[in-house]
């Protein structure tokens, strides 16, 4: 705390600075879990967060599951953000959040088409920041769009 009001709110340090609480998923080893997304139902999630200081990121994870199908194959996981001037980027790794494992940087959206009529099934790690963590609204809100399928 810094004896300011940092959310403008009126209140000096009430603990919260954008009157949110922070999630504990500022790191890969504590990323939030959504569940699975299944591609045959074409299940879609939504995730809102907002970065309660610049430097915050926030880490989420899904399993995307392949299910069995005849045919065709429509796996196909996007991720997308909204987020006002387009604030905030993320990246994506597949697998685990091991470095080689990364398969995008600093994107608003991510399409991964590998259906294969195989078991594609994975888990998804994707880290959510500020594209310029120096910009001072970095309360503002941002929305993540998971889903599986081809829609």
């Amino acid at each position: 705390y810094n004896s300011k009001d940092d959310n403008c709110d009126g209140v000096t340090d009430e603990g919260w600075v954008c009157g949110v609480p922070d999630v504990a998923n500022d790191a890969c080893s504590s990323a939030q879990y959504l569940g699975y997304i299944g591609d045959k139902s074409k299940d879609v999630l939504t995730y809102i967060g907002v970065a309660n200081i610049p430097s915050d990121k926030d880490w989420i994870y899904f399993m995307a599951v392949d299910e069995p199908e005849l045919l065709i194959d429509t796996y196909s996981v996007s991720v997308s953000i909204s987020s006002p001037n387009d604030m905030f980027v993320f990246d994506v790794c597949k697998f685990d959040c091991g470095i080689a494992n990364k398969v995008a940087t600093g994107v608003t959206n991510y399409t991964d088409d590998s259906n294969t009529m195989i078991d594609d099934s994975k888990n998804y790690y994707i880290v959510i920041y500020l594209r310029n963590p120096n910009v001072e609204s970095h309360c503002a809100a941002y929305q993540l769009k998971l889903s599986n399928g081809t829609q």
